[in-house]
């Protein structure tokens, strides 16, 4: 048995340097101060005990100074009245001994830490899912940790898990997403990376379509149309991850109306708006319309035939 505190969280880590595999264990205590424990040589732990910041529901180890030794971040809940809980971060020293940041995050009561590497610059941020239902992720910008613009309402979340989960809303996912779980009925709430290092619902926002050229034009019947095409833009994906279809009924052959209409579907799925540019056929220049040539050789002999008896009728009666 290694101590007799009310342990709400364990984990498992490298604090004393030594490799290949973590073996050493770290608790996070209510009513007792937290405590890393050393596996020896042989089958015990030594402990070392931690700086008292009150009592920690959660806590969750990575290496999160770059030196190759484990370090930790604690989940803190309130000990006493006018306690504000923040979240203390542990960085190794060496040996399984700790320094404690100067700087404590949040100040709501937390039941979990996740660490990974939302925005994807190679350094671990942080993820505290609270008490109070609002979540926050906290980014590393080389030793120090700011707290992102972007905070997750989930109620009823007391766990969580960051890491890629595959269904992407964005061709280049970027850092890990986000599971949150927890409430009887609410079933778990999944936050898809938008490769900014943004943690959403997914992408939600369809692509839009715009017109070049006007968005009605006439062509003479006969000629070849070459459609103005469209631009398109999307909150997140670039062109080549955005499907265009595009459907004419445009036939020069006869005069009408016709139409070319532009759809569009992002990386995520969602659709655009259609655009519709109107094409009027009208009469070539010189035609009887409908598209119509010249009258054939064979009509124009007919025709001329026909002129020519009623003429020599008309002479003939009246002789």
């Amino acid at each position: 048995m290694l101590g007799d505190a009310d342990s709400r969280s364990v984990e498992v880590g490298a604090f004393n340097g030594v490799v290949p595999a973590p073996n050493d264990l770290v608790f996070a205590n209510v009513g007792a101060p937290s405590r890393v424990w050393i596996k020896g040589s042989g089958t015990g732990f030594s402990p070392r005990n931690l700086s008292a910041f009150g009592d920690a529901v959660a806590v969750a180890v990575d290496d999160l100074s770059g030196d190759g030794l484990d370090d930790l971040v604690f989940g803190r809940v309130q000990t006493d009245p006018g306690d504000i809980p923040s979240n203390p971060v542990l960085i190794n020293l060496g040996s399984g001994n700790f320094v404690t940041q100067a700087a404590l995050l949040g100040i709501s009561p937390t039941n979990d830490v996740l660490i990974g590497d939302i925005n994807k610059d190679g350094l671990p941020d942080l993820v505290f899912i609270n008490a109070s239902g609002v979540h926050q992720i906290w980014t590393d910008i080389g030793g120090t940790y700011v707290l992102h613009v972007e905070q997750i309402i989930d109620l009823g979340a007391v766990s969580g898990v960051l890491t890629e989960l595959g269904d992407t809303d964005n061709a280049n996912p970027g850092g890990v997403d986000l599971a949150m779980g927890g409430a009887a009925v609410a079933g778990v709430g999944v936050y898809l990376n938008d490769s900014f290092g943004n943690l959403g619902r997914g992408d939600t926002v369809p692509p839009e379509i715009t017109l070049l050229g006007e968005t009605t034009v006439s062509i003479a019947a006969r000629s070849v149309y070459i459609d103005a095409g469209v631009t398109m833009t999307d909150n997140i994906d670039s062109g080549v991850q955005i499907t265009l279809t595009t459907t004419s009924t445009v036939n020069t052959s006869v005069v009408g109306n016709y139409t070319v209409t532009y759809n569009a579907t992002d990386f995520a799925g969602n659709a655009a708006t259609a655009v519709v540019r109107n094409v009027t056929v009208t009469p070539a220049s010189g035609t009887g319309g409908g598209g119509g040539g010249k009258l054939s050789v064979i009509l124009l002999v007919a025709l001329f035939g026909f002129l020519l008896y009623g003429n020599f009728g008309t002479r003939r009666e009246a002789v």
